[in-house]
């Protein structure tokens, strides 16, 4: 489900089923990466849209959440715990951040972050983007479901 009018009714009615959020973490810069900054954009978007569509009714596809690229560990740790809070308040048991930006990974507090690489779907055959769509969406969906079986 995602946050828009057409789930939120459905959200509300099924509330005490879904207890994990996934919120994706978008990098924007004008400066020197900004074709890749866009294309992880691009990719991080299709990943999420297939994996709410993998688990609806099971998760909360959050609205993604930009951050400058050239941000430092200090504003990133911030980031990281300011949706943290929003979202266990909200009542959230599983707060998974997914990135395709490996710097997310060296935070001390990195293990709710979900990190793939990025792909730069422009270039490649629809066939070839399913399939790499398809094997993340996999392995998420097998990280997700351990930690719901370990909770």
């Amino acid at each position: 489900m995602k946050y828009q009018t057409a789930d939120i009714e459905m959200f509300q009615r099924s509330r005490e089923y879904v207890d994990t959020v996934i919120v994706p973490l978008n990098a924007i810069t004008f400066e020197k990466g900004v074709n890749q900054a866009v294309a992880s954009y691009e990719y991080l978007s299709l990943l999420t849209y297939e994996l709410e569509r993998e688990l609806k009714g099971r998760i909360f596809l959050a609205h993604p959440v930009p951050y400058v690229k050239e941000s430092g560990q200090e504003s990133r740790s911030a980031i990281l715990n300011q949706w943290r809070e929003f979202y266990r308040n909200a009542g959230f048991l599983h707060i998974r951040f997914l990135t395709t930006d490996s710097k997310w990974t060296s935070l001390a507090e990195s293990e709710d972050i979900l990190w793939f690489p990025s792909m730069q779907t422009d270039k490649m055959p629809e066939e070839a983007i399913k399939q790499v769509l398809g094997d993340h969406t996999a392995q998420i969906t097998e990280l997700l479901r351990d930690a719901w079986q370990n909770a």
